[in-house]
């Protein structure tokens, strides 16, 4: 799990922790990637 902080973006988040984008929206439910939000948690794997 990622805690999602100030200034995150789902890109970021992907980048950092060497998975797709595509794929970190679609296992969180994420119809819009520019849309998360701080405290947000997002799943790192597929569940």
């Amino acid at each position: 799990m990622y805690t999602v902080k100030e200034g995150d973006t789902l890109g970021s988040i992907a980048r950092e922790n060497n998975v797709s984008y595509r794929d970190l929206a679609r296992w969180n439910d994420i119809d819009d990637p520019n849309r998360i939000y701080p405290s947000q948690q997002l799943k790192l794997s597929k569940p």
